[in-house]
């Protein structure tokens, strides 16, 4: 970033019309030809976007997942009460 370009002393006054002339086409060049990568790279920028989870994703995907571990959690209770209902009906019969 700090090489310049010209071979023209720091501190020297003014610029000669021709490396005036350079500075601009040279920006120009800059410019036109690196809008075609400034697209490109903001394409594939948008593309990524899309796969990025946002707040709101985010909380809706905490509410849905504490609803399935408490459904979960209701499941087992269930499954536990079952089990030892039927150890406790087993027992009786024996």
């Amino acid at each position: 970033m700090n090489n310049p370009k010209n071979k023209r002393p720091s501190g020297a006054a003014g610029m000669s019309r021709r490396g005036t002339a350079e500075s601009i086409k040279r920006i120009e060049n800059d410019l036109y030809f690196s809008s075609d990568s400034i697209s490109v790279r903001l394409g594939r920028i948008e593309e990524k976007m899309e796969n990025v989870a946002t707040k709101e994703d985010m909380e809706r995907f905490k509410a849905e997942l504490t609803a399935n571990l408490l459904s979960i959690f209701r499941w087992t209770i269930a499954v536990f009460i079952l089990g030892a209902g039927a150890l406790l009906t087993v027992l009786k019969i024996t």
